[in-house]
């Protein structure tokens, strides 16, 4: 949970660019439409993220997407 903090950095400012604000945005907005965010990370070897949306939602944003 700590990575998705506000302004949360685990590493150095100097090392990574952002501003530590891009986690907390991206799980407010998932879990806003009823999903999930799940992280899976390796020592080292960096970190993949996933989300899952309701089935309902995901044809709507298909829409939105392509227009």
């Amino acid at each position: 949970e700590e990575i998705y903090g506000i302004f949360k950095r685990l590493g150095d400012a100097a090392e990574y660019d952002g501003t530590g604000v891009g986690l907390s945005i991206a799980k407010a907005g998932v879990e806003d439409h009823g999903g999930k965010i799940l992280v899976e990370s390796k020592l080292n070897e960096g970190a993949t993220f996933y989300f899952t949306i309701p089935k309902g939602l995901k044809a709507t944003l298909s829409k939105i997407i392509a227009s």
